[in-house]
């Protein structure tokens, strides 16, 4: 038989943007759960969604679609590789249909033991072509770089960039 009711310190934090639709409809403790002597807390919420599916059909030809071209990346991994192994970018973001991906590096260099440098002109580097050309809504938006092997796809690191409109 439990003595202690939720305490203050059995709490569900969250966080969402300003103006997001979230509102919490249900709060409550459990009883079927004994790994601690107070009672283990739940929440339920509400959550608006904004979908970012668009079928293609829907572009407005008038409207002139945004694009992301990128003039060169050049990285430094961490590597016990040979200095002849080859390596491509993966770009991850919420506002791009699916992943893209460079072509393999064509610059390298070992100019310290243990790391090779890597690089890619903008030949390499894939035009990114977000699903809205909205600028308001690309200013919010952010890239995932990460840097592959092409043998084996292992990650060598990771980069974030925040979309920057020119």
């Amino acid at each position: 038989v439990r003595v202690n009711v939720p305490s203050w310190c059995d709490r569900i934090l969250w966080k969402s943007y300003p103006e997001t639709h979230i509102i919490c409809t249900a709060y409550g403790c459990t009883d079927d759960i004994f790994t601690s002597d107070h009672s283990p807390v739940f929440a339920t919420f509400q959550v608006g969604v904004t979908s970012q599916c668009s079928s293609k059909s829907d572009v407005n030809s008038s409207v002139e679609r945004a694009w992301i071209e990128l003039e060169e990346i050049d990285a430094i991994v961490k590597s016990s590789s040979s200095s002849k192994a080859k390596f491509f970018i993966e770009f991850h973001s919420s506002c791009l249909e699916e992943t893209q991906r460079s072509t393999e590096n064509n610059l390298q260099g070992c100019d310290v033991p243990g790391f090779l440098k890597l690089g890619w002109t903008c030949q390499q580097l894939p035009k990114l072509i977000p699903l809205f050309s909205d600028l308001e809504y690309l200013q919010d938006q952010h890239l995932l770089l990460s840097v592959k092997s092409c043998d084996g796809f292992e990650s060598y690191g990771y980069l974030c960039l925040i979309i920057t409109l020119v």
